[in-house]
């Protein structure tokens, strides 16, 4: 099990009170283990921001989180939410993900096809566990309060997960000589270059699947890299890219 880590892709998204916990603008969960996070009241009780809801019929007061992925691993997380009077109230929840940014809103991303945990039923406490998380994607939760209670949800490190997974400003100082990466063309067909940026080289590349399925991997000592996808399936991939410099990124790839 590969240490998680959470890229802060900018200092200001990771800063609590600049974020509403809308869909539209979401908390960041950088540095958020132990963090509380206020809740909605007298909002919403359905809205369109998300469909279909899967295994809860509406979402109350909904929450929302963006949750970045800098390295490969399980994450697993417990969610509470309690009054500000200190007692636990029901929380339901929904995930989805994987994506390439954190800015999604609406049922054309977070559906039934993106979703990867949804938790209902009387708990005060849920735990969300997503195996194969990947390096440069984002997740979104929401979380729902049905009691419309005044008071915060808390995310903890739950299992394996390492209690400093959501250590950003680490994260971002190994991830920043990365950001420039390019995977072209992309939809590709029957060759995929791969280009780092001024100054980076990459040691190894690998490419997956959505199960985490290894399809290619190389050693490299190169600034770029040309990759023979003619056999690969139609579909979308993971490409993995580590630098000389031991930092790592990964693209989203589309092949027709």
């Amino acid at each position: 099990m590969k240490k998680l880590l959470l890229l802060a892709f900018t200092i200001g998204q990771c800063l609590y009170a600049q974020n509403t916990g809308t869909c539209s603008n979401p908390y960041s969960l950088c540095n958020g283990f132990g963090q509380p996070f206020t809740n909605v009241i007298d909002g919403p009780f359905t809205d369109n921001m998300a469909q279909p809801y899967s295994c809860l019929l509406n979402v109350p007061n909904p929450t929302f989180f963006s949750l970045p992925i800098v390295e490969n691993g399980t994450l697993s997380v417990t969610i509470e939410q309690i009054t500000n009077d200190n007692v636990p109230i029901v929380l339901n929840y929904i995930a989805w993900g994987p994506f390439d940014t954190p800015n999604v809103c609406g049922p054309n991303f977070l559906n039934a096809g993106t979703q990867v945990g949804c938790g209902n039923g009387l708990n005060t406490t849920e735990q969300l566990t997503i195996p194969n998380a990947q390096a440069g994607t984002y997740y979104v939760i929401v979380t729902t309060n049905f009691s419309n209670l005044a008071g915060t949800i808390t995310f903890n490190a739950a299992g394996t997960t390492n209690t400093n997974a959501l250590d950003c400003e680490l994260a971002a100082v190994r991830q920043n000589i990365m950001n420039d990466l390019t995977v072209f063309p992309n939809p590709a067909t029957n060759v995929v270059n791969i280009s780092a940026a001024t100054g980076t080289t990459i040691a190894s590349l690998k490419i997956s699947d959505f199960t985490g399925k290894t399809i290619y991997s190389t050693k490299a000592n190169a600034a770029s890299l040309a990759i023979d996808s003619s056999a690969f399936a139609s579909g979308n991939y993971f490409v993995e890219v580590v630098s000389t410099a031991n930092a790592k990124t990964v693209k989203k790839l589309l092949i027709d």
